[in-house]
């Protein structure tokens, strides 16, 4: 295993500045992370549980055309 990890009073107040610095930055990193997060809006799939979107249905290919015939959409009953 390894040595026990220990720091003195002093070799912290040597390093308070430089700790500072960095907690100052880290505190501007994720003040602006926050904002970027925030400024993207929810997050695709965010509803609630039971909760589903309704409109068109859309179905996408690989890369070239879909054909389909007799397509029927029956809303599902969902139980709590």
């Amino acid at each position: 295993m390894s040595e026990p990890f220990g720091v003195t009073p002093a070799e912290l107040r040597s390093v308070s500045s430089d700790l500072n610095d960095a907690s100052s930055r880290m505190k501007g990193v994720m003040s602006s992370l926050r904002g970027q997060l925030a400024a993207e809006g929810a997050p695709w799939g965010g509803g609630s549980i039971g909760e589903a979107a309704t409109g068109p249905l859309m179905i996408q290919g690989n890369h070239g055309p879909v054909a389909m015939r007799n397509i029927r959409v029956k809303p599902m009953k969902i139980d709590d």
